[in-house]
Protein backbone atom coordinates (compact mmCIF):
# COMPACT_ATOMS: atom_id res chain seq x y z
CA UNK A 1 0.00 0.00 0.00
CA UNK A 2 1.13 3.53 -0.66
CA UNK A 3 2.37 5.71 2.14
CA UNK A 4 -0.26 8.41 2.22
CA UNK A 5 0.61 9.51 5.74
CA UNK A 6 2.28 12.77 4.74
CA UNK A 7 1.78 14.47 1.41
CA UNK A 8 2.90 18.08 1.02
CA UNK A 9 2.54 18.85 4.74
CA UNK A 10 -0.81 17.11 5.19
CA UNK A 11 -0.33 14.75 8.13
CA UNK A 12 -2.64 11.79 8.54
CA UNK A 13 -2.97 9.51 11.53
CA UNK A 14 -2.02 5.86 11.03
CA UNK A 15 -5.74 4.94 11.06
CA UNK A 16 -6.58 7.63 8.50
CA UNK A 17 -3.82 6.28 6.29
CA UNK A 18 -5.24 2.79 6.65
CA UNK A 19 -8.77 3.99 5.80
CA UNK A 20 -7.47 5.97 2.81
CA UNK A 21 -5.62 2.93 1.48
CA UNK A 22 -8.82 0.87 1.73
CA UNK A 23 -10.84 3.61 0.00
CA UNK A 24 -8.25 3.77 -2.79
CA UNK A 25 -8.44 0.00 -3.20
CA UNK A 26 -12.18 0.33 -3.83
CA UNK A 27 -13.58 -0.95 -0.55
CA UNK A 28 -16.93 0.33 0.69
CA UNK A 29 -17.61 1.58 4.21
CA UNK A 30 -19.03 -1.71 5.47
CA UNK A 31 -16.12 -3.69 4.01
CA UNK A 32 -13.59 -1.35 5.63
CA UNK A 33 -15.39 -1.58 8.97
CA UNK A 34 -15.33 -5.39 8.87
CA UNK A 35 -11.68 -5.51 7.76
CA UNK A 36 -10.56 -3.20 10.58
CA UNK A 37 -13.06 -4.43 13.22
CA UNK A 38 -14.52 -0.97 13.74
CA UNK A 39 -18.00 0.53 13.42
CA UNK A 40 -19.23 1.87 10.08
CA UNK A 41 -19.78 5.26 11.77
CA UNK A 42 -16.10 5.30 12.71
CA UNK A 43 -15.13 4.69 9.08
CA UNK A 44 -17.46 7.53 8.03
CA UNK A 45 -15.87 9.85 10.61
CA UNK A 46 -12.38 9.05 9.32
CA UNK A 47 -13.56 9.55 5.74
CA UNK A 48 -14.96 13.00 6.65
CA UNK A 49 -11.67 13.91 8.35
CA UNK A 50 -9.73 12.78 5.28
CA UNK A 51 -11.94 14.82 2.96
CA UNK A 52 -11.46 17.89 5.17
CA UNK A 53 -7.69 17.45 5.57
CA UNK A 54 -7.14 16.91 1.85
CA UNK A 55 -9.36 19.91 1.03
CA UNK A 56 -11.82 17.85 -0.99
CA UNK A 57 -15.59 18.26 -1.35
CA UNK A 58 -16.40 14.55 -1.50
CA UNK A 59 -14.83 11.10 -1.73
CA UNK A 60 -14.35 11.28 -5.51
CA UNK A 61 -12.42 14.52 -5.14
CA UNK A 62 -10.47 12.97 -2.25
CA UNK A 63 -9.24 10.25 -4.61
CA UNK A 64 -8.39 12.85 -7.26
CA UNK A 65 -6.49 15.02 -4.81
CA UNK A 66 -4.66 12.02 -3.40
CA UNK A 67 -3.57 11.08 -6.93
CA UNK A 68 -2.37 14.64 -7.52
CA UNK A 69 -0.54 14.93 -4.18
CA UNK A 70 1.09 11.48 -4.24
CA UNK A 71 1.35 10.81 -7.97
CA UNK A 72 -0.54 7.54 -7.37
CA UNK A 73 -3.30 6.56 -9.75
CA UNK A 74 -6.08 4.94 -7.73
CA UNK A 75 -7.45 3.33 -10.92
CA UNK A 76 -4.23 1.31 -11.21
CA UNK A 77 -4.68 0.23 -7.60
CA UNK A 78 -8.29 -0.83 -8.24
CA UNK A 79 -7.23 -3.21 -10.98
CA UNK A 80 -5.02 -5.09 -8.52
CA UNK A 81 -7.51 -5.07 -5.65
CA UNK A 82 -9.63 -7.99 -6.91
Amino acid sequence: MINSRQTFGIRLTPRETEILDHIISGMRTKEIAVALSIAENTVDNHRRNLIKKKGAKNCRELLSRNKYLTGTDHKERLSFAH
